[in-house]
């Protein structure tokens, strides 16, 4: 029980490095830490069904998830290691400009097994596993195929406050996180998450 512990602990440590690697490349520094970027097939991108013209449908090709996106959009991915990827959703102009302005978010997927069977992480099980997490106003979201997720505001050093939605599926953590000014956008976005 206590590896078990130790591995929840280890994999909920490296899903919070996850979302800081979220600041650094939407604040336009890239993290030295990273096994490598990689890139998607031309399939990953499909068009819109959804949220209508001006979408693209973004489909993991192992996760098997999928989410509709402005086409302004680019995708970056990169290998943490330890099975855990970051795939970035952002505009390519947003180099440069300040936060208010900036226009994308995170995915931060890590393999993920809880000590006890839940659909949704509660903010209990982060508190416990990561104490000093920042989980204001949490509640349970249904996603737009029927998914539960936890929906919250977080905090980031050098960012400030943060919206967060966070997913467990088939064996993995999915944490998406954007800027606090996006949740609104991004809440439009989650109606067209699918897995």
């Amino acid at each position: 029980m206590k590896t078990r512990f130790k591995i929840l602990l280890v994999l909920i440590l490296l899903a919070i490095l996850g979302a800081g690697a979220l600041f650094l490349i939407l604040g336009g520094l890239a993290s030295k830490d990273r096994v490598g970027p990689f890139e998607f097939g031309e399939s990953a991108l499909t068009t819109g069904t959804i949220l209508g013209e001006g979408y693209s449908t973004f489909t993991h090709p192992e996760r098997g998830f999928s989410i509709e996106l402005p086409k302004d959009l680019e995708v970056h991915a990169y290998t943490e290691g330890e099975g855990a990827e970051t795939i970035i959703l952002q505009r390519e102009s947003d180099a440069g400009v300040s936060v208010e302005q900036k226009q994308g978010f995170q995915v931060y997927i890590t393999p993920y097994e809880p000590e006890e069977p839940v659909s949704v992480i509660t903010p209990q099980i982060i508190n416990r596993d990561v104490p000093g997490t920042v989980v204001e106003d949490p509640q349970v979201a249904v996603l737009g195929d029927g998914t539960e997720a936890l929906l919250f505001w977080g905090n980031a050093d050098g960012i400030g406050k943060t919206r967060e939605v966070w997913i467990i599926h088939d064996g993995y953590l999915y944490e998406i996180t954007t800027y606090a000014h996006l949740d609104t956008w991004l809440a439009h976005l989650m109606t067209s998450w699918r897995f």
